[in-house]
This record gives structure tokens, C-alpha cells and sequence, in this order.
């Protein structure tokens, strides 16, 4: 069993509403690979109604979203309307040995965190670690809070995320000497361009699928969630992993449902996996 502690988004595009965040796109990803064996916990909202509807087992823990106002331009603007909270306080019925957590905007504090993946098997996408707003509400990168991550007490730590959302020094190839632990992986992917990782002193590099095109929101969010299961739960090569991982989120760019099978990942990830290169 699988417990994911997720955080429900409603994003503001261009005067329209669209649910989201880590707790519909890992969700749906998970689904898509056949996996079953999850538990989600969140906040009510209304991602957290269409979780009961799809049958996930689905735990409200808090009420609302985090909502986002998305400018879309040369770039893209985040812009935070109002923050939600996840309870983590009396869980301990719902948590698992495999734990994925990726939030938004640190939806739940980093102390209650630690004291719940103490001793376990977690993926943490970086994300809602690292965020912090300006006067004018919009969001940028805290990169000073990253560091805390590195001292959670897991059995394994996988940490996972944009090149932009780490530390310069970790960016990249650099992330080397950001981490020689045993019991933490980093996993640093960059859009369409080279992922690195690092686990045990050892940096490697594969290259993303190429030519697929659409819309990037919740790309990441599906990266994370397949990166656990294939890591965690059926106990992958690390680099397999990374490399299924990449093909979902990048099948995730289609405009089709269901984004992808089990199978179509699993065929399709060898054209990734064979990009494979030993940093030295």
C-alpha cells in the first residue's frame, strides 16, 4: 500500500477554473498504470469528489483548495489567491511503509512531516518545499529551504523536481556535490531537455522523449507518481524507473484519455533507457 499525501489545486487561466494539482494528476496516473493499492490524502474539494467517484480510497483532511491565478505569456506567472491546509495531525492509521508527498505551497509544515516519514521508504517532489511569494503575491523559489529536506530521517528519500525549483549549486550535473548519502536519491529533470540523478555518489543522465507537444500542466505531478511506483513499490532499477517515469509524463502532453497504459510505458521507455549515460 501507497499513502500519498497530495495536495487539490484550482488553477485561474484566463478567467476559467480548472481543478488540479498533485492530488488529480498523480491520482490519474496511478489509475492509468493499473495500480490500485493508494490512499490519498487531502483536502475536500471538489478533485477530492471526483477521486471518490473514480474509487479511490481518498481521505479529507482539510477543507478547500490552494488556488492559483497562471499568467501565460513569454513565460509563466504564478500568482497565489489562497492557500490550503492539509491536517496531518492524527494519521497514523492511513500511513503505509511507502510514502509519496508533493504539495504545492506547503500545504502541511515540514515538523509534522518529518515526525511521519521517520524510518520510512518517501518521494517528495520539491516543489511545495521550496515555494515563497513576493509582496505582490507571486510565487518564486526559496532555495535556502531545500536544505531542510536533507535531514528527514527516511529509511530512503527520493527528492524529485525542476531544475529551477534546487539550488544553483545542485543544478544540472552539479547535483554531485549536493548529496552523497546511501539513503537519499536526487532526481532533477528539466522539461524537455537532460534528467540527472544521483543516488550513492553515482551521477547519471537520460535524455526525454522528443517530438510530443501540448500542454505541460501536471507533467511533473505524473513524473512523481510514476517514479514511486516503479521505484518504490515494485522495486525498479532506479534508472528504469526515471526513464518510465519520463515516458508517462511525456505521453502525459497528448491530449488523449487515458494519457497512457502500463504497457505503452513499458514499450516505449526503452527508447529513453537507452540514452542512458554514466557521469563522471
Amino acid at each position: 500500500m501507497l499513502t500519498a499525501i497530495l495536495t487539490s489545486t484550482k488553477d485561474l487561466i484566463s478567467s476559467r477554473e480548472f481543478p488540479g494539482g498533485p492530488a488529480l494528476y498523480c491520482s490519474l496516473a496511478l489509475k492509468y498504470l493499473g495500480f490500485n493499492e493508494f490512499r490519498v490524502l487531502t483536502s475536500r474539494s471538489t478533485t477530492y469528489d471526483f477521486l471518490r467517484r473514480l474509487g479511490v480510497d481518498v481521505i479529507a483532511l482539510g477543507v478547500g483548495e490552494t488556488v492559483f491565478e497562471i499568467e501565460l505569456g513569454d513565460g509563466r506567472t504564478l500568482k497565489l489567491i489562497s492557500k490550503s491546509s492539509i491536517d496531518l495531525s492524527n494519521v497514523g492509521n492511513y500511513l503505509s511503509d511507502y510514502i509519496l508527498i508533493s504539495l504545492t505551497m506547503g500545504e502541511a509544515p515540514l515538523t509534522t512531516i518529518k515526525e511521519l516519514v521517520r524510518g520510512r521508504r518517501v518521494v517528495i517532489d520539491v516543489q511545495g518545499f521550496v515555494r515563497d511569494v513576493d509582496e505582490r503575491n507571486v510565487v518564486f523559489n526559496n532555495h535556502s529551504k531545500f536544505w531542510e529536506l536533507l535531514d528527514l530521517g527516511c529509511r530512503e528519500l527520493v527528492i524529485r523536481g525542476e531544475g529551477y525549483e534546487f539550488p544553483p549549486m545542485c543544478r544540472g550535473s552539479k547535483i554531485i556535490n549536493c548529496v552523497r548519502r546511501g539513503d537519499i536519491v536526487l532526481v532533477v529533470t528539466n522539461g524537455s531537455g537532460p534528467i540527472y540523478f544521483v543516488r550513492d555518489g553515482e551521477l547519471g543522465m537520460l535524455e526525454p522523449l522528443q517530438g510530443i507537444y501540448g500542454p505541460t500542466i501536471g507533467s511533473g505531478d505524473v513524473f512523481t507518481a510514476v517514479l514511486t511506483y516503479e521505484y518504490l513499490i515494485r522495486g525498479e532499477d532506479l534508472g528504469v524507473a526515471i526513464a518510465k517515469a519520463s515516458t508517462a509524463a511525456t505521453l502525459r502532453l497528448r491530449s488523449s484519455t487515458p494519457w497512457f497504459t502500463k504497457d505503452e510505458v513499458d514499450l516505449i521507455s526503452y527508447k529513453v533507457l537507452k540514452t542512458y549515460k554514466r557521469v563522471v
